[in-house]
């Protein structure tokens, strides 16, 4: 709570102080979201979402634009959404393939993916993530400090402005959009963000997040004045040229909710990417012991194979000390190679594959 309390009254000081900074108009006026919230950390949820953005994605794809039209949902008091039939990365929007049926996806407030799925071999349901150690406020934060920052700088005199790139054709809005251009910063990577806002948007309610959908969808400005507007066409391109634009197409109030409660997690969990450092450092470090542990125990059953046999050829004691003497031995070794991989499988979250197997 103390945490939570310390990031609003920070929000709460910086956009009083840069109220008046932004240029566009917004709908003001009216309470934030009071729709539930789902877990922000807990992928074994019923989760419960309230506004259905329908929209077209595009991404590069082996060097040419790749467009999918896609539906998915939206909490609008903590920003998490779940995708119904796909997303690009994972499947390509296909439900089902040999081993698995894509079941749904859930991206959580912290920014945590959840990709459900049900594997057909093993006849398990799955849910495969990779654990973060942000949390929603973490997340909040960030977005909304991004954003500040990208509109700051557009009515900054000492910054440079770009005109942005033309809305592409496919887009049909009847609202009035004005554009925007800049960049946005992780660290010391450096992003250009395109974006063209409808101010005067028909909301049939607010939103409590900095932007409740995925590169479209509504911004939220969390000023004093309850600023919110419509990201009708949003693009995000690295300094490799690589791309994600989305595209919105409508949106509305829906209810939808997808219960996550039967699907175990694997992936890099918690096991995994716990630890003192970051969860990457951690991953690392774990999976470094890992190979270590590996090489040293498959080296020691090919050495102890290689006395086996050269205790053989000499018939030191005869074939039966020979193999009575290190066959046991080379068992106890493959015994604990055997169960180092199934720790690690059962980190993962997978265990089961190695016991029927």
């Amino acid at each position: 709570m103390k945490n939570i309390l310390t990031v609003l009254i920070i929000i709460f000081f910086i956009s009083t102080n840069m109220a008046q900074e932004h240029s566009w108009k917004c709908v003001k006026g009216g309470a934030q979201s009071k729709f539930p919230a789902n877990p922000e950390n807990e992928l074994n949820a019923n989760f419960k979402f309230d506004y259905q953005i329908n929209s077209t994605f595009e991404v590069p794809i082996k060097g040419k634009p790749k467009r999918f039209t896609v539906r998915y949902y939206v909490n609008s008091q903590d920003g998490s959404l779940f995708f119904p039939d796909g997303i690009l990365w994972m499947n390509n929007f296909n439900k089902e393939g040999k081993e698995y049926r894509f079941d749904g996806a859930v991206r959580l407030a912290n920014g945590q993916m959840g990709i459900y799925l049900y594997d057909k071999k093993y006849h398990k349901k799955r849910v495969f993530t990779v654990a973060s150690k942000k949390s929603a406020a973490d997340n909040f934060l960030n977005t909304h400090l991004a954003l500040l920052s990208f509109f700051n700088d557009r009515n900054d005199p000492e910054v440079k402005q770009e005109n942005p790139e033309p809305l592409p054709l496919g887009v049909d809005w009847s609202g009035i959009l004005h554009g925007y251009t800049g960049y946005i910063y992780n660290n010391a990577d450096r992003a250009k963000l395109t974006i063209y806002l409808d101010e005067q948007p028909m909301l049939p309610d607010k939103t409590s997040v900095p932007v409740a959908g995925f590169l479209a969808g509504v911004l939220n400005y969390l000023d004093n004045q309850k600023c919110n507007a419509l990201i009708v066409f949003s693009k995000i391109e690295n300094e490799n040229g690589d791309y994600m634009q989305e595209e919105l197409q409508s949106i509305g109030k829906l209810s939808k909710s997808f219960n996550g409660n039967s699907y175990k997690p694997f992936g890099l969990t918690n096991e995994i990417m716990g630890g003192p450092k970051t969860g990457i450092q951690n991953m690392q470090a774990k999976m470094a012991a890992f190979q270590a542990k590996a090489m040293a125990l498959g080296n020691k059953i090919n050495q102890l194979r290689k006395e086996k046999q050269d205790c053989l050829k000499t018939e030191k004691g005869g074939s039966h000390y020979c193999r009575d003497h290190y066959d046991p031995l080379i068992k106890k070794a493959k015994d604990e190679a055997k169960k180092l991989q199934f720790d690690l499988m059962k980190k993962m979250g997978v265990e089961d594959m190695i016991e029927n197997n």
